[in-house]
């Protein structure tokens, strides 16, 4: 065991990474081939025993399950995660599960495991690995491999099926064998924070107060944070995640006369009110060939690090990415019906990452009766539900009173034009990686993806948390990434974990939070 010189500096070996450090009995090099063959050892071994344990738990997200605090689901998947980690021999490590908070009603807030790894180099930095245990609905009847609670491990050991395996269980685990893996190692790390909440499918309410008390009472202020809670295109690249749309919904309703109208006398005089949603839609919101949203206050521009990570995305994965959508024998994403080509793709990319989209999601079934069921009529009103995702760094109380404005102004015809909000859920947008981190994620692309390049790219989804940790914390140096993609299962039927792609991640994840420790070198 050798120290580190004062000259030496950080390089990237074909082995692994050169760190300095000036610690009496710490190495300064990752052994890459010793890490992956230890956490491929250790997921066989050891985790993936005590994740499908985690799978056998019906711990539904609160939004699912107005029961969650009587019947102990989170709790339990919590105190099943805490003690596996404390029996891993991790130096340093100490752990809570905080369950004495209240909701703003005074009703009892989701319990929240926070585990901290004392770090073994002396600095002031502080890496946030984030997790959730709560689950999507189980959706049993659909399920064809196994059933929902029923952990599958598939004869090559290379999937793990159940609800929660992937989203987002495994991410305990990853964090715990990344530390480990540098502990084993004798590599330095900074402190090392982990958090396991248990709502994130339901939006974190409750998140920011928590974060607060971090903050305020525990004295949190991280400098970087990891997310494995999202994915990609496939599971051959290291997909990293730079942004997140928010949402925006609301009922739009147009009342236009007091009862309904036989169609034969009043058609010609009044007006069908779904004639005039659709009329606010095509002139207000959306242009109707392109899907692009027509109101300025949704525009963000799209800056040339993104477009870059765009185009990158088009030529690696190609037309993947529409096709697997499932358009019907004929139809494709262009609107002449021509075949897209790399700019085509890397504008789909754009569009439905950085750019704003509505759908409308739901109508009211007062406003008209089913198929067949029909009467020669006018009726008095319409209702619609839309769905607007948000371009990242919209603000979504300035959308909200704009959007509302927009639509009721100056109705058609005097009607009575109403748009209701119901929710509104904010955007992510990263900050662009600082060299150290970059550096260290291209590597680990190539090292540990079999030599391919990192894709950076936006999600067009929405998960409101990210912004939550920059509201409290501030701009974090971040890295989302995970092991999701459309063939995963996730909020779906046949949901498995991808065991390589899960040890990839950790192992990438090892290698960050040692770079961490000394990202002064770069």
């Amino acid at each position: 065991m050798f120290c580190a010189v004062a000259t030496l500096a950080i390089i990237g070996l074909s082995k692994g990474f050169v760190v300095r450090r000036d610690e009496p009995g710490y190495t300064h090099v990752v052994d890459n081939d010793a890490l992956v063959q230890f956490i491929h050892e250790e997921y066989t071994n050891n985790a993936l025993d005590n994740l499908s344990e985690f799978v056998k738990i019906p711990s539904l997200s609160p939004s699912f399950d107005e029961n969650w605090y009587e019947n102990g689901a989170l709790l339990g998947s919590l105190e099943l995660m805490q003690t596996w980690a404390e029996d891993q021999n991790v130096q340093g490590l100490t752990s809570h599960i905080y369950d004495n908070f209240t909701q703003e009603d005074g009703s009892p807030a989701p319990p929240i495991l926070l585990l901290f790894i004392d770090g073994t180099i002396d600095n002031s930095d502080t890496a946030f690995l984030y997790g959730h245990a709560d689950k999507q609905p189980m959706m049993e009847d659909v399920w064809t491999v196994t059933k929902p609670m029923e952990p599958l491990l598939t004869d090559d050991n290379t999937k793990l099926y159940g609800r929660g395996a992937a989203d987002d269980g495994y991410s305990l685990y990853t964090s715990i064998l990344a530390v480990k893996g540098l502990q084993q190692q004798n590599v330095s790390h900074s402190r090392v924070l982990i958090m396991i909440e248990t709502e994130e499918e339901s939006g974190s309410p409750n998140l920011p107060q928590f974060l607060e008390f971090m903050k305020n009472e525990l004295n949190v202020q991280p400098s970087f944070m990891s997310i494995v809670d999202s994915g990609g295109q496939d599971l051959e690249h290291f997909w990293e995640t730079t942004s997140l749309r928010g949402i925006v919904m609301g009922r739009i309703r147009v009342d236009i006369v007091n009862g309904t109208l036989h169609s034969g006398s009043a058609g010609g005089i009044a007006p069908s009110p779904m004639r005039i949603i659709m009329d606010l839609i095509s002139s207000r919101l959306e242009d109707l060939k392109t899907g692009d949203i027509l109101a300025e206050p949704f525009h963000q521009e799209v800056t040339e690090y993104q477009r870059n990570n765009a185009y990158a995305v088009a030529e690696a994965v190609g037309d993947e990415i529409y096709a697997s959508l499932g358009f019907v024998a004929g139809a494709g994403p262009n609107y002449n019906g021509s075949t897209p080509t790399t700019e085509d793709i890397a504008n789909m990319l754009i569009r439905s990452t950085l750019s704003a989209q509505m759908t409308i999601i739901a109508y009211n079934h007062e406003t008209m009766p089913k198929l067949g069921q029909g009467g020669q009529a006018i009726y008095p009103f319409a209702e619609i539900e839309v769905s607007i995702r948000t371009a990242p760094g919209t603000d979504q109380d300035m959308a909200v009173a704009e959007l509302k404005t927009i639509i009721e102004a100056d109705s058609p015809y005097g009607a009575n034009v109403t748009f209701s909000p119901i929710l509104a859920l904010p955007s992510f947008l990263a900050p662009q990686p600082p060299a150290w981190l970059a550096y260290t994620m291209d590597k680990s692309a190539r090292d540990f993806w079999g030599g391919e390049p990192r894709l950076a790219i936006g999600s067009g989804g929405s998960v409101p948390m990210m912004s939550y940790f920059q509201d409290v914390f501030g701009d974090l140096d971040v890295v989302a990434t995970g092991v999701l993609s459309g063939s995963t299962g996730h909020h779906g039927p046949d949901e498995f974990l991808h065991i390589p792609t899960a040890e990839r991640v950790t192992a990438m994840f090892a290698t960050v939070l040692a770079a961490q420790a000394d990202k002064e070198s770069f």
